[in-house]
Formats: structure tokens, C-alpha cells, sequence
């Protein structure tokens, strides 16, 4: 008695694919049969919202149809299934699910013809029956990382205790894939080197996102980085529709600079109660400009009596706001190496990246030049909001949704005979949560080595009004 080929065994559905990327089919053969009696695969492939075929190009899919020859299957033996590969360029749109069936087949399909398949087709004795359906998605893959990180160089961070802050942007036009998980990881090893080879030092878990709940990936390894070691860290993240990517990152740990403090003691005499009242103030030192350094500063009307002494290094500042408590504001080149650092608050928006360009809170310039001829390097710092609403069908007039952010912005600029010209920028952005306090003082912490621009954030201790109470570090 002839043995029969049995429906194969099909997942019901496969997580969300990259649109730009190929779909991986996996299936079993039916324990009834092996894959040695398997001479063929076929795939039919429809809209799930209109159950319309896409595979209509008769030339390349007879009968509404992928055929696939037995040397197109493979097996995948860490799964434990076997899987065919789907062109992304078979789907017509993304960001659309589609059902997904297949049959196998013991005839060998090799160099036949399309009237040849087609007698394939009606040997249904040689054939088994089509699967239950999978459905597959082919999506606009999300923008994610860990903010002012690069995957591409070696990031600096402080020893133990730093934040990782990571960042999540669905880029489908409806903004649907939406973030459902995310995990930090902490290994050692050489990131050059396979991932097996590394050592799991610390986890976050799994950290899972409600549907009404805001994204704010952050986490703190509760392990001691120590100075002057290397580690990798990797961001993983799961959409709604189960896309899964990780991106890796190349992590230095040192120090940051040590910054001069001095502390403020008033001793004030109260009578009523018979005590003595003591206010301790910490401020970083203030220092006047070096020999040849100008500032130029916008009126301050929030902030009128703060003393604005930066210890300047570049050739030029222009400052919209209190610059405070600053020790060093610098553009120093080293072996292609420069260091910016100081403190700042921002009591003035912007509203958007064009006008921090045109208007930045913070200019600092350091020119080589000739004359009216040279080159400049400049950096430009500005706080701004974005109004993340947007209209919809059936609600053309959303309530505002502001998320604020700081931008660095690194420009190399040629001056030739008064007039400037960009030649090459570079942004930084920086996610902020929550409003922005404009009383509040910021650590800025720039760094370019060899054209890679690296930038950290922190909130310092005391507000910008000396208030002693204590606040968060950490954006």
C-alpha cells in the first residue's frame, strides 16, 4: 500500500518581519511522514483583510502559487524545524498581516515548466493538503537604542551606578507597532567574537510595557563597573506584533573629570528660639575668562543676580540664559581629541531643531584662521520642546503631548571673507523625562575623539536658586 503524504505542522502565527528584509517560513513535516519523501513545497499566500491572492504574476507563480524545490528547503537544527525563505519583494505592502498555507509534494519539480507544474497540481495522490493558515506581518521596523550611545565606536561611561536610557520610535504610519518588552544585559568578552562566547554579568529581566503605559526604558546594572574595563551591553526589544531586534554596544568605564567644589557657610543669629541657624551651600568655582576669551551673554531676566564667570577656553561663547558654577567651559584639540564641560540651566525653549540651529542657548566657537579666513569649530547646546500630538480621523484636535529634549550639535564651519558655511554637522539628542525645570542645573559632559561625538547629561545636586534640597542625578 502506497504511504500518503499528511498536511505538514505550522506555527498559527510568526512574529513581525522587516519589510526590507526576507520572511523565514518554518514547518515540520507530519510525524507519519520524513523528509526524505518531501520533493517539493508549495505556498499560497492571501491578504488576511481580503483573502485575495498576491501572488498574481502568472509568469513567476503559476497557478497563484510559490513553488519551492527540494534544495530551497532547509533545516534549522538549533529549532528543531525546517523553513523556506520568502522575498520581502513578494508582499506588496507592508505593515499589513497575510495568511500564510503550504503543501508538500513527492514529485521533484527540478527544471520543469509552468504546464509541467501544472500536471504536478492535479496529482493530488503525490500531494498532501494544505496546513492551517500562518499568519506573518511584514512591518516598518521601529527606531530604538540606548540614548548617546553608538553601536559603531567605544562608549564612555561613568564606574558603577550609570543610567542606561534607552529610546523606542515606531516609524509605521499609523505609529501601531508599539513597544511590548525590553531587556538591558551586562556581559564581558570581546564583541568582535560570537555572542556565545560572552559572559552574562547582570540582567534587567524582561520589563514589560502596558498598553496605556508611557515608554521609559532605564536601568542601573547592579554591578561594579570599574574603572578602566571594558564590557558590552545590549538592548533588546519586542514590538506588539512580537518583532525582536538587539543592538550591541561596546562599553569603556572611567571616571568622570573631578570637578573643584567649594561650600558657602551662613551663620545667622535667631534670638526667638536661642539658636544658631547654619546654611551650608555647595557650589562648583567660579572663574573669569582667560586672557584673550570673550563671552557675549543674552540678558538673563529669570536670573538676574547669578554670577556668570565661565573659565573659557574656546575664542567665543554666546549664552541665552545663566551660565553658573562653571569651572571649565572648553574647546580644547588634543590629538584629535577636545573636552566641553560645564553647567547650565534653561529658562527659554525652542521649538525645534531648526531653531536650535539658528538660535542655540549655547554657542561655544574655537577658530583657526587668517584674517577674515579659517576654519571653526563650534557647538551649539539648546533645550526644546515637541509636541508629539497629532490629529486623527476622530480626533482632528488632540490635547498637547510635549516630551523635551537637549540637543548638542557639533559643526565644522568655513569663514571666508566675513561669511560662514556649514561643511560638516553632527546632532546628539537627548531625551529628557518630563518637563524641563529652568531652575534646575544641568552637568554637560561633551566629548569628540576622532570624529566621533559622545554626550552626557546629569541633573546636579542643588537647584539653580541654591535651594539645598536635595534632587534626582539623573535625567
Amino acid at each position: 500500500m502506497r504511504k500518503l503524504l499528511f498536511p505538514p505542522i505550522v506555527p498559527n502565527s510568526l512574529p513581525a518581519f522587516d519589510k526590507n528584509q526576507k520572511l523565514r517560513y518554518y514547518f515540520k513535516p507530519s510525524i507519519a511522514n520524513s523528509m526524505s519523501e518531501i520533493k517539493h513545497l508549495q505556498m499560497s499566500i492571501v491578504r488576511l483583510d481580503t483573502n485575495g491572492s498576491i501572488l498574481t504574476d502568472t509568469n513567476s507563480y503559476p497557478y497563484d502559487v510559490l513553488f519551492k524545490e527540494s534544495s530551497e528547503i532547509k533545516e534549522d537544527t538549533s529549532k528543531g524545524f525546517w523553513y523556506v525563505d520568502v522575498p520581502a519583494s513578494i508582499f506588496p505592502d507592508s505593515d499589513t498581516a497575510y495568511k500564510v498555507q503550504i503543501r508538500l509534494g513527492e514529485t521533484d519539480i527540478s527544471g520543469m515548466t509552468t504546464q509541467q507544474l501544472g500536471s504536478v497540481m492535479k496529482d493530488y495522490d503525490k500531494l498532501s493538503e494544505w496546513s492551517i493558515v500562518t499568519i506573518v506581518m511584514p512591518i516598518t521596523v521601529p527606531d530604538f537604542g540606548i540614548q548617546s550611545f553608538d553601536t559603531n565606536i567605544e562608549n564612555r561611561v561613568v564606574s558603577t551606578g550609570h543610567i542606561f536610557n534607552g529610546y523606542y520610535e515606531a516609524r509605521d504610519p499609523n505609529r501601531a507597532e508599539t513597544l511590548s518588552s525590553y531587556r538591558f544585559n551586562l556581559y564581558s568578552g570581546d564583541a568582535s567574537k560570537d555572542s556565545k562566547t560572552w559572559k552574562l554579568l547582570s540582567t534587567s529581566g524582561e520589563k514589560y510595557i502596558g498598553i496605556t503605559d508611557r515608554v521609559n526604558m532605564s536601568y542601573t546594572f547592579p554591578y561594579e563597573l570599574k574603572e578602566n574595563e571594558r564590557f558590552i551591553v545590549t538592548l533588546t526589544i519586542k514590538s506588539k506584533n512580537l518583532y525582536t531586534s538587539t543592538k550591541v554596544y561596546k562599553i569603556y568605564s572611567a571616571a568622570h573629570p573631578i570637578l573643584e567644589m567649594f561650600n558657602s557657610i551662613d551663620v545667622v543669629p535667631n534670638y526667638e528660639d536661642a539658636q544658631m541657624d547654619i546654611t551650608v551651600r555647595a557650589k562648583q568655582i567660579l572663574m573669569k575668562l582667560e586672557p584673550g576669551a570673550t563671552v557675549t551673554y543674552y540678558k538673563d531676566t529669570k536670573e538676574p543676580n547669578v554670577s556668570q564667570y565661565p573659565n573659557l577656553k574656546a575664542t567665543h561663547a554666546k549664552i541665552d540664559g545663566s551660565i553658573i558654577s562653571n569651572n571649565d567651559i572648553s574647546l580644547t584639540t588634543k590629538d584629535g581629541i577636545w573636552i566641553c564641560q560645564f553647567k547650565a540651566m534653561f529658562p527659554k525653549y525652542r521649538e525645534s531643531l531648526a531653531e536650535i540651529i539658528a538660535m542655540p542657548n549655547i554657542e561655544i566657537s574655537q577658530a583657526n584662521q587668517t584674517g577674515d579666513n579659517g576654519l571653526v569649530s563650534k557647538i551649539k547646546v539648546g533645550c526644546m520642546r515637541i509636541n508629539l500630538a497629532y490629529p486623527t480621523t476622530g480626533n482632528p484636535n488632540p490635547a498637547e503631548e510635549w516630551e523635551y529634549r537637549f540637543v548638542v550639535r557639533k559643526e565644522m564651519v568655513i569663514s571666508s571673507n566675513g561669511k560662514e558655511e556649514v561643511i560638516l554637522a553632527q546632532n546628539k539628542v537627548i531625551r529628557h523625562s518630563g518637563a524641563i525645570n529652568p531652575k534646575q542645573e544641568y552637568y554637560f559632559y561633551i566629548k569628540e575623539d576622532n570624529g566621533s561625538l559622545y554626550v552626557d547629561v546629569k541633573k546636579t545636586y542643588l537647584s539653580t536658586d541654591l535651594d539645598t534640597r536635595e534632587v534626582s542625578k539623573e535625567i
